[in-house]
């Protein structure tokens, strides 16, 4: 990025991802799950969380509409 213009389209182009995390309607998103992926949630092994997630989102066909974001 070398310029506030650059960084103005970028917050543009990420408006609909953020949207449900803010509470609102998005057309391309049903849930984004936050995990925590820093040193001490890896440590304690929070990737087996992730697994069990992703696991549960297949299962019930929701891979398209659903996203694990680690924090």
């Amino acid at each position: 990025m070398k310029s506030l213009d650059q960084l103005a389209k970028i917050k543009e182009s990420m408006q609909e991802v953020l949207k449900i995390r803010q509470g609102e309607p998005s057309d391309t998103w049903k849930a984004h799950i936050m995990v925590c992926g820093g040193q001490g949630c890896i440590s304690s092994n929070c990737m087996d969380v992730v697994d069990a997630i992703k696991e549960a989102i297949a299962k019930n066909g929701l891979e398209e509409k659903t996203k694990i974001v680690l924090t």
